[in-house]
């Protein structure tokens, strides 16, 4: 059985159209970041609150992974591909 080619439809500038697997893909992202998000807030009361730790300690942790996550991903982050 041979696959089927499907054509893929451009738009007026020659670009691929916006479909529904880029939609959900957006989504996800979407959803991911602020799943992140939420979680680092709920970490930094869990820190300082429960676990007694310094506001300026719970800061440099937070800051800390989010410099780490730049270094790594600075390529994106910046819009390099």
């Amino acid at each position: 059985m041979a696959k089927k080619n499907k054509d893929i439809q451009l738009d007026a500038n020659g670009f691929r159209k916006f479909g529904m697997r880029d939609c959900l893909a957006y989504a996800a992202g979407d959803f991911g970041c602020n799943m992140s998000f939420a979680l680092k807030g709920t970490m930094a009361i869990f820190w300082t609150q429960f676990m007694g730790m310094d506001l300026w300690y719970s800061l440099l942790l937070i800051g800390s992974g989010a410099l780490v996550f730049f270094i790594t991903n600075y390529r994106t982050v910046l819009g390099c591909y």
